[in-house]
């Protein structure tokens, strides 16, 4: 049964009861024993959730079973690593690993390594108002907070497509039903899983412990591999209070207006937006700084190179500067001589020699699973360790031991920070009481001792664009 579209009402903050949250990697990937381990269980993942044929019986006599090849093992890698942007080794590496163990949808996400088509119409609802229903709940939720939670993501669906959405008391009026239960394959870290239309039936595992986050759905949409969808398989770990829920991803909103046929009110406005590709960005995504007058700017898939707080370059792909790195990051940050790149549990390390980026030695590694949140932002103390948040928690993190020695409240240890911050630069690598402080638009100058912003710059400001198209296109043969 290809069963998508997740309702994805909540999503994972913490970890099961008396399980030491996201798992580690334990022992060397070298080692002969625990790679064959590693290849065993990414193949009955892999298998799970579609990107390979599950094995096969060869004989009914010997119940014995046709377990994929290598080269069958190495495909499959190949997609899942393609398909969350991992960098393509065709290898059970610790970046797929970590990848692996992340709580997810139970839902498949290709089809024998194939897309999944679409549900036929026949599949689809026709009747325009829903009913909905949660029988049983969370443990660890009250039942008004779990309610409130699907009341406000069905409110966001409603504002996107031709749906109209009430509860019913009565489950077997219900067009949806959501409930909480045990649910197999925990051991694949599956927290959630759906039916599609038209009874459709949506159970997340019980004995997680869950947050108000991202909306109700359940309109039979496939997994995609856009980071910030609604389908996206992964689901991770947030704080997110009622009332805060972002609108419905614009990818999400074309897919249910396009899979029921509902015209779209952009239409007309798409030409008018478009973006236009500029030489040098407007935001960002994160930076570092290598030296007193060097700079590396990431945003989206690019990384682009500043000296003197001027662009340099048009910017590269992120695996043509790093090796072996993704094709997107979470934060950075440096540490000492290294350059760390976050992204989501994965944690890859870089040496600069003034030219190029090279591995430094023992990485990538995976964040210690003690820090249950995905690292959004960070900044270097002058000791070597790093300061690691997400919303308003935020980890001290020692890289070379891989390890956190304090876990807190932001607000209370970093007040006044930029509520959207992507990274934190020393103004002075040996002086930590200054920091410039970068959102994804401005530049705060951040006073550590007073905890205070004592001026904001715009990033088109902070960093000077003097690139021109006739420049670029002249100097193309030496940037």
């Amino acid at each position: 049964m290809r069963l998508l579209s997740l309702v994805t009402m909540l999503v994972l903050i913490l970890k099961r009861p008396c399980d030491g949250g996201p798992p580690g990697i334990s022992g060397s990937p070298d080692n002969p024993k625990v790679k064959a381990m590693a290849e065993k269980e990414a193949k009955l993942y892999l298998a799970t959730f579609g990107y390979m044929s599950q094995p096969k019986m060869l004989h009914a006599d010997t119940r014995k079973s046709q377990f994929p090849s290598k080269d069958d093992l190495k495909k499959a890698l190949l997609r899942f690593q393609d398909s969350f942007l991992l960098y393509k080794s065709g290898e059970v590496d610790i970046p797929t690993q970590s990848k692996m163990s992340e709580y997810r949808c139970g839902n498949k996400d290709m089809s024998n390594g194939e897309q999944l088509p679409d549900l036929p119409k026949s599949g689809l609802w026709r009747n325009r108002t829903l009913q909905w229903n949660i029988t049983s709940y969370p443990l660890f939720l009250t039942k008004s907070h779990t309610r409130e939670a699907c009341n406000e993501a069905f409110e966001k669906w409603q504002q996107v497509a031709e749906f109209r959405f009430i509860e019913t008391k009565n489950a077997s009026k219900a067009d949806i039903v959501i409930l909480f239960d045990s649910l197999p394959n925990s051991f694949l870290r599956v927290a959630a899983t759906s039916t599609s239309p038209l009874n459709s039936l949506i159970v997340f595992e019980q004995n997680l412990l869950w947050g108000l986050s991202q909306p109700c759905s359940k309109r039979r949409l496939q997994h995609n591999f856009y980071r910030g969808s609604i389908m996206y398989p992964m689901l991770k770990p947030a704080l997110v209070p009622h009332g805060s829920l972002d609108i419905v991803p614009n990818v999400d909103r074309l897919s249910i207006r396009k899979l029921y046929g509902l015209r779209n009110t952009d239409e007309g406005k798409s030409a008018a937006n478009h973006h236009i590709s500029k030489i040098c960005p407007e935001q960002i995504d994160s930076v570092i700084r290598v030296t007193k007058d060097e700079w590396f700017v990431f945003y989206e898939d690019k990384v682009y190179h500043i000296k003197g707080r001027k662009f340099v370059d048009r910017g590269k792909k992120i695996q043509d500067v790093f090796p072996k790195a993704p094709r997107f990051v979470n934060a950075t940050v440096t540490s000492g001589n290294l350059v760390l790149l976050f992204v989501e549990r994965t944690i890859y390390g870089y040496e600069y020699d003034g030219v190029t980026f090279s591995e430094a030695p023992h990485f990538p590694k995976e964040l210690h699973e003690r820090v249950l949140f995905y690292p959004q932002a960070a900044f270097p103390l002058t000791n070597g360790s790093v300061i690691l948040l997400s919303g308003n928690v935020f980890a001290t993190y020692n890289v070379l031991e891989n390890l956190p020695s304090f876990l807190s409240d932001k607000t209370r240890y970093y007040p006044n920070l930029p509520d959207d911050l992507r990274s934190g630069v020393l103004q002075d690598s040996q002086d930590s009481s200054k920091y410039w402080m970068f959102d994804g638009k401005t530049v705060s100058d951040y006073d550590m001792q007073r905890k205070q912003v004592l001026q904001i710059t715009l990033i088109t400001e902070f960093f000077k664009c003097l690139l021109t198209s006739s420049y670029m296109s002249k100097h193309s043969n030496i940037l």
